[in-house]
């Protein structure tokens, strides 16, 4: 019995602090930058990969074509690579962390990469490009 009780105990401590950090935001280092604003993305976007260490298949970005007037800096799209489609992604995507300022959030990490939580997509993003970027990975579990 009192191995039973020990191994139930191990692992009721394993489950609870033997977790890996897997959801979370990406921020800018700095939010001075009038550049930054409403949606946190750098300028130039983020390259986006179909899976860690996989094809790179786009661009999340602000800036395309059809992103025009006052409110281009509330829309980011994903810019395929192959077919140069624009997809605008919508709001419901990211994380209100204060007045009208989104964060992109994910929710998992593998291999130095950082999956995206856009519906159902499967998009991929370098930790090392988002560091590049001016950006950091905060975990929130």
């Amino acid at each position: 019995m009192d191995k039973i009780l020990t191994l139930v105990f191990l692992s009721i401590i394993n489950l609870t602090f033997g977790q890996s950090f897997q959801n979370g935001l990406i921020l800018p280092e700095k939010t001075e930058d009038g550049e930054i604003c409403c949606i946190y993305a750098p300028k130039e976007g983020f390259e986006i990969y179909d899976n860690p260490n996989g094809r790179l298949i786009g661009r999340l970005t602000r800036n395309v074509e059809q992103n025009k007037g006052d409110q281009s800096y509330f829309r980011i799209y994903f810019v395929e690579n192959l077919s140069k489609t624009e997809e605008l992604i919508g709001l419901e995507n990211f994380q209100e962390i204060a007045y009208e300022i989104w964060a992109l959030t994910f929710n998992l990490r593998k291999d130095d990469f950082v999956r995206l939580k856009i519906q159902e997509k499967n998009f991929w993003i370098k930790e090392k490009d988002i560091l590049k970027a001016g950006f950091k990975v905060t975990d929130w579990q």
